[in-house]
């Protein structure tokens, strides 16, 4: 539950920048629709995908402490509640004055689905969990554009780095962190079929990709501080970036890859910031200060999630 947070704050972004850009108003009752559905997203993909890596997390040593493996938690209950949070998604996307907007939203569930079941087994299954990502952030936008859809630029290029950014987590940091007991589970993705240096080359363009997307959404703001803020942010993504792909002992690793994950979404907040600094400044503050709370609480530390 430590990033459900941030999870959340994917279709909210969406529906902040989509709001901004075409001059609509930004409602209390669609900030807290986006924050509900990111919600029942994490719990039904992440559950789910507990569910179908059971398997291979028995094998790995650091997920022996994880409720499914420990056997806390049965699968069937696991399943249920998956289940029950992708239902009540349904439900609620049938009942929203936009329901165009459920389309991106099933699509999004859909690539969930397709993630879970098949990322241990079939190389670039990073892809649907990059989709995902912008999917999900297109149905925040959707819901404000509805059947008059138009993706602005600015907002297209956020949704854009966001893809990315998911790309480069899961597919780089995550292959890495996870290669050794991937290897002795059998696992099939990117990280174990690959050489070093095709790992590292695919490391540098989708970081470059992300630098590309994003810096072009700050350009078009204009902002000197928000360029500045964003040029801080790029220091600490790349010099965390290379320390998570050394080979250190997997909690430094894991520290790593959170302070590169806060400083990567730190560009979401940085680019709502030019419209509204508050509602910016809680975009940053709220997943940051959930990620820390429940790190403490499920795993007690703030800054390394032992996953």
């Amino acid at each position: 539950m430590h990033t459900a947070a941030a999870t959340a704050c994917v279709p909210l972004s969406g529906y902040l920048l989509a709001s901004y850009t075409s001059g609509s108003a930004v409602e209390f009752q669609g900030i807290l629709l986006m924050l509900g559905m990111g919600l029942l997203m994490h719990i039904f993909g992440f559950v789910d995908n507990e569910v179908q890596d059971l398997r291979y997390d028995k094998k790995a040593g650091h997920c022996a402490g994880k409720p499914l493996v420990a056997g806390t938690i049965s699968v069937g209950r696991a399943e249920a509640v998956s289940m029950g949070a992708m239902a009540i998604m349904f439900l609620a996307a049938l009942a929203m004055r936009t329901p165009i907007a459920g389309l991106p939203l099933f699509a999004a569930i859909g690539m969930a689905l397709i993630y879970n079941r098949y990322s241990k087994r079939i190389p670039m299954m990073d892809l649907a969990i990059a989709a995902w990502g912008f999917l999900f952030f297109l149905f925040g936008v959707m819901y404000v554009t509805g059947k008059d859809f138009h993706l602005d630029p600015l907002v297209l290029m956020v949704g854009i780095a966001v893809f990315l950014h998911f790309m480069f987590n899961n597919q780089i940091l995550g292959g890495k962190k996870d290669l050794e007991s991937d290897r002795k589970a059998g696992v099939r993705n990117f990280a174990t079929t690959i050489d070093e240096a095709g790992f590292m080359r695919m490391a540098a363009v989708l970081k470059a990709g992300f630098l590309l997307a994003a810096g072009s959404a700050v350009m078009m703001i204009g902002s000197v501080p928000i360029l500045l803020l964003f040029m801080l942010s790029l220091y600490f993504q790349f010099m965390y970036s290379i320390e998570a792909l050394e080979d250190h002992p997997r909690p430094r690793m894991l520290k790593a890859m959170a302070v590169h994950e806060v400083a990567a979404y730190s560009v979401l907040p940085l680019i709502v910031a030019h419209w509204d600094p508050l509602v910016g400044l809680g975009l940053f503050v709220l997943p940051l200060g959930w990620f820390v709370a429940f790190n403490k609480l499920e795993y007690g530390t703030r800054l390394t999630p032992k996953v």
